[in-house]
């Protein structure tokens, strides 16, 4: 985790109406008026991920959002130029995600960062959005003609980050989406001074738990040293780059518990921290399991208990050739019916495993948890050529976790 430094304002800092002033003239510079300061906040260095819905999804979602908190962040802020338009009837038959990703980098496309803005800011104190964007496009205009530079190329607007996330915001609800303006930090180490004030447009949405959350829309220009943030698309990135390291240190971790647990060596065992088991389980479960994998598990275990199997013993070449021939046709059948919802596919298949333990300690059928926990094994390894290798580890993490808990003596 990553801690920030920063300050806390008496009013909230998400506002529904577009706060058009200048960005760095709204913070607090004297923190004698800070009702808080805040000396560190909690960071994840990997980022959220915007849930990946169709549009009927999102129109039903705004329509709740809308019946519950009101329609301010929906309405129009401005009209909006002819090439904005033209731009969103491109994207119109995209997904609400590509649609928010490509406005971003539209927005960013069309803007250019002006670092004189000074010479502008008397005249821009006080406007409605629609003189401010008018402000916005004579200036480009201005720099073009006093500094012919490629890099204004294509340019239709010049401004700070406070100018842009008020244009993202409008381009946001002209394309549909609930949208308002951010107004924080954007801190480049671990502490936030007022140089780094910054602003960007937010999109509300709704995620894979039932709930809301924002995500930030920066519309500031990409390339402007100590300014630009990451856009939508370099995080989509980033996430992917440290949940794939995370997912190959766990595989690395877990190959290293499973030996030691395996050499039955008791200094060994005694010295796994349960910090180190429960870190790896909870990077599979987050990161590698999904609705479908849980679903196929859970069929896999419940026709074991409910057929005649769960009286044989697996370790045996033809009962466990039976099994995975059993298996096969199991989960070709179950296909077709996977379509449940689950919030949390990796707390919910942790679940699935303790109620199957349970089931069999209550039976008779085993003494121990441990036992249980082999049959689980054994029921793993016959049905493995038709599971994919996320179900496979996902099963392998919890089985080993759990034995590693009752051979520490953990409750």
């Amino acid at each position: 985790m990553e801690r920030v430094k920063g300050v806390k304002k008496e009013e909230e800092e998400i506002h529904l109406i577009p706060d058009i002033s200048p960005m760095r003239e709204g913070i607090i510079a004297d923190t004698n008026e800070a009702s808080e300061i805040i000396y560190s906040v909690q960071r994840s260095e990997i980022p959220r991920e915007i849930n990946n819905i169709t549009d009927g999804e999102y129109q039903k979602f705004k329509e709740k959002f809308i019946k519950e908190n009101g329609s301010i962040m929906i309405e129009p802020i401005t009209g909006l130029s002819d090439d904005i338009k033209l731009f969103l009837e491109s994207i119109k038959n995209q997904t609400p995600k590509e649609q928010v990703i490509d406005i971003e980098k539209f927005i960013r496309t069309i803007s250019y960062y002006d670092m004189k803005n000074g010479e502008v800011m008397p005249i821009k104190r006080g406007t409605l959005p629609d003189e401010r964007f008018e402000i916005m496009s004579t200036r480009i205009d201005e720099l073009k003609e006093k500094t012919p530079d490629e890099s204004l190329q294509g340019k239709l607007y010049a401004g700070v980050c406070a100018d842009f996330a008020v244009l993202a915001s409008a381009t946001l609800r002209e394309a549909g989406f609930l949208s308002g303006i951010l107004s924080g930090f954007l801190a480049s180490g671990k502490s936030a001074t007022i140089g780094d004030a910054h602003g960007t447009a937010f999109v509300v949405w709704p995620n894979k738990h039932g709930g809301t959350e924002i995500f930030s829309v920066d519309g500031t220009p990409s390339g402007v040293a100590g300014i630009s943030g990451n856009s939508l698309e370099d995080l989509e990135e980033i996430r992917e780059q440290k949940i794939d390291k995370l997912k190959e240190d766990a595989d690395k971790k877990l190959t290293e518990i499973q030996e030691i647990l395996n050499s039955y060596d008791e200094e060994s065992i005694k010295k796994l921290t349960n910090g180190k088991l429960e870190e790896v389980l909870n990077i599979v479960l987050k990161y590698d399991v999904s609705e479908k994998n849980v679903q196929v598990l859970e069929n896999l275990l419940q026709s074991y208990w409910y057929t005649p199997f769960s009286k044989l013993d697996l370790q045996q070449i033809t009962n466990k050739n039976s099994y995975s021939r059993f298996v096969e046709k199991e989960i070709e059948t179950q296909k077709e019916a996977l379509k449940e919802n689950i919030k949390n596919p990796g707390s919910k298949l942790f679940g699935v495993v303790e109620e199957f333990i349970q089931k069999f300690q209550k039976s008779g059928k085993v003494s121990s948890s441990q036992e249980a926990l082999l049959i689980i094994d054994s029921i793993t390894d016959a049905a493995k050529k038709h599971l994919t290798a996320q179900e496979i580890k996902s099963l392998t993490v919890i089985s080993t976790y759990l034995k590693a808990k009752q051979i520490k003596g953990n409750k």
